[in-house]
C-alpha cells in the first residue's frame, strides 16, 4: 500500500539508476555514524546520520528496492529482550523514562544493528567498517591522551579520565580493546613485514591508553582475552603481550597489580557492597525488575536499598549504576530479561564458536576469532563497570552486528544488500 502511495508521488519518481545512491548514502551516513560514536559533543551529526539512513532505508523498502534481514540467530533474543522490556513499563518505577530509553536507546541500538548487518554485509564493506573503527579509536585514545597530559597539564601518573566532557575511565576499555584486536587481526593476516608494523602502532596506542586508566577492570579486560588469541598468533601474542607488559612499568598500572594490591582491592572493593545493595532490589522485583530506564538510578533508589545493608557492609563512595552488566540486567528487568540476556549471550559465542571451528575460509575463521575475543573482553569489563551504557552499548550491538555479518557472510559468500 504505501509503496503505491510513494511511487505516484512525483518526489519518487526516479530513475532505476538512482537506488543504488540511495543504498550508498546509507552506507556513508553509517559510516559517518560510527566513527563519530567516541568523540563527545556528537550527538547532532550522530542523530542526523542515523534518523538519515533509518529514512532512505524506509523509502527503499516501501519502494520494494531493498528489504530488512530478520534471518539471524540473534532475532529471536533480541525480540524476547525487546517484548520483556515492553512487558515492564507497568511494573517500572519510572514509566516515563523506561518508555523513552526502550524507543531512543534500545529500539534505537536494534536499528543500528540491522542497518549495519544489511548494508556491509560484503567481504569489501566488512573491511571498511573495521578500518572506520580503527581509525576512529586510535584517534580517540591520541586526542585523549594529549588532551588531558598536555593541554591539561595533568601527571603521567595520574589516571586518564574526562569527566568534564562526560568520557569515564571505564569507557578506554571499551575503546582500546577494539583498536588491539582489530589491528592484531589484519596484522595476523597479512604476510607483509612492514604492514605488521604499522598494524602494531594502533596497538601501541590504545594499550597504552588502556593502561594509564589504572582500572583492574580495564586492564584485566584487555590482558585476560588476549590468551584466546595465543593458539592461533603464537608470536603475535606473545609480541603484544611484552608490549603491554612493557607499557605496564611505565604508567600508573604497575602499582595496581602488585599481589598485595590485588589482594586488598579483592577484600576492600565497594563493587561487592554495591552489588549486595542493588541484590536487595532484585530480591524485592525478582521478576519484573524495576524498568529499564536508566535514571532510575539516582540517589535515592542506592539510599534505599544501601540502609537495608548492615553499617559495617555499606560503600564509603556513592554510587547509582550496579558497575555489572548481569547485575545491572536482573535490577532493570527482573531474573526473566537477565535469562534472555544469558540467552542471547549464548546465542552470540554458538555462533562464533562455529564461525572459528567450521568458517568456509581463514578470512571467516580469524575475524570471528578477532570479534569473540572483543565480545569476551565486554563481558569481562562490564562484570565491574556499566557496559548498557552510553556509547558502550552502542559498540556492543556493533560487536554483535560484525559477527552477524561473518555469519551471513559464511552462508553466502555472494551475501551483500539486496538493493535492485
Amino acid at each position: 500500500m504505501l509503496s503505491r502511495v510513494l511511487s505516484k508521488m512525483a518526489i519518487f519518481r526516479v530513475p532505476e539508476t538512482a537506488f543504488p545512491y540511495l543504498e550508498k548514502s546509507i552506507l556513508l551516513l553509517m559510516s559517518v555514524f560510527v566513527f563519530v560514536i567516541p568523540f563527545p559533543f556528537n550527538a547532532a551529526i550522530s542523530e542526523i546520520c542515523f534518523y538519515g539512513s533509518v529514512a532512505v532505508f524506509i523509502v527503499l523498502i516501501a519502494l520494494k528496492k531493498t528489504r530488512p534481514s530478520f534471518d539471524t540467530p540473534l532475532t529471536f533474543p533480541f525480540s524476547l529482550l525487546v517484548f520483556w522490556a515492553l512487558c515492564g513499563i507497568s511494573f517500572a518505577l519510572n514509566k516515563e523514562n523506561t518508555t523513552h530509553d526502550i524507543v531512543y536507546h534500545l529500539l534505537k541500538q536494534l536499528a543500528v544493528f540491522y542497518l549495519l548487518i544489511t548494508f556491509f554485509c560484503t567481504v569489501k564493506r566488512f573491511h571498511y567498517l573495521t578500518w572506520i573503527i580503527l581509525i576512529s579509536s586510535t584517534l580517540f585514545s591520541i586526542g585523549s591522551a594529549f588532551y588531558y597530559y598536555v593541554i591539561l597539564e595533568n601527571a603521567i601518573t595520574s589516571r586518564l579520565s574526562l569527566p568534564q566532557i562526560d568520557v569515564g575511565t571505564n569507557y578506554f576499555g571499551y575503546i582500546s580493546i577494539l583498536a588491539i584486536i582489530i589491528s592484531l587481526t589484519y596484522a595476523a593476516r597479512t604476510s607483509r613485514l612492514y604492514r605488521k608494523m604499522m598494524m602494531l602502532v594502533p596497538l601501541f596506542v590504545a594499550a597504552i591508553t588502556c593502561l594509564l586508566t589504572a582500572t583492574r577492570g580495564t586492564i584485566l579486560g584487555v590482558i585476560a582475552p588476549l590468551i584466546l588469541l595465543a593458539p592461533k598468533y603464537k608470536m603475535l601474542s606473545a609480541v603484544s603481550i611484552v608490549i603491554i607488559a612493557f607499557i605496564v612499568l611505565l604508567t600508573p598500572a604497575k602499582d595496581l597489580l602488585t599481589p598485595k594490591n590485588l589482594i586488598d582491592k579483592i577484600e576492600r572493593d565497594d563493587r561487592t557492597l554495591i552489588w549486595a545493595a542493588y541484590g536487595r532490589a532484585i530480591k524485592e522485583f525478582p521478576i519484573t525488575g524495576i524498568g529499564f530506564g536508566m535514571q532510575i538510578y539516582d540517589e535515592n533508589l542506592y539510599r534505599k536499598y544501601n540502609l537495608q545493608l548492615p553499617t559495617a557492609g555499606r560503600p564509603v563512595e556513592k554510587f547509582q549504576g550496579p558497575h555489572n552488566i548481569f547485575v545491572d540486567i536482573a535490577v532493570r528487568l527482573g531474573l526473566v530479561g537477565l535469562l534472555i540476556f544469558l540467552y542471547l549471550t549464548f546465542n552470540f559465542m554458538k555462533m562464533g564458536w562455529r564461525l572459528i571451528k567450521r568458517g568456509r575460509d581463514d578470512f571467516i575463521r580469524s575475524w570471528a576469532l578477532g570479534v569473540m575475543v572483543i565480545f569476551v573482553s565486554y563481558l569481562i569489563q562490564g562484570l565491574f563497570s556499566d557496559l548498557f551504557l552510553s556509547a558502550q552499548a552502542i559498540w556492543f550491538f556493533i560487536v554483535l552486528a560484525l559477527m552477524t555479518i561473518l555469519h551471513r557472510l559464511n552462508k553466502n559468500p555472494d551475501n551483500g544488500t539486496v538493493t535492485v
